[in-house]
């Protein structure tokens, strides 16, 4: 009878290992996906700030360089 128990509990053991290693691996798996999420997303704020700076600098540059800037109303009235 404690032949049987014996076996028993050895083939628990080693199924809840087997579970438990498959757990570890996803675990590991979908720490690496985040990574790879987080750096991408770091990347494209980068990427993000610098157009923004861009496009903040080529309309302020236009906004210089020209005659006449529009007012609050919308018509374009010479600069003081």
């Amino acid at each position: 009878m404690q032949l049987v128990l014996l076996s028993v509990i050895m083939v628990g053991q080693k199924v809840a290992a087997a579970a438990s290693d498959k757990q570890a691996l996803q675990t590991y798996k979908d720490a690496e996906a985040l990574l790879k999420i987080q750096d991408e997303m770091h990347r494209l704020i980068e990427v993000n700030n610098a157009l923004t700076e861009a496009i903040h600098r080529a309309v302020t540059a236009k906004g210089t360089s020209t005659a006449e800037q529009p007012n609050v109303s919308g018509h374009s009235s010479p600069p003081a």
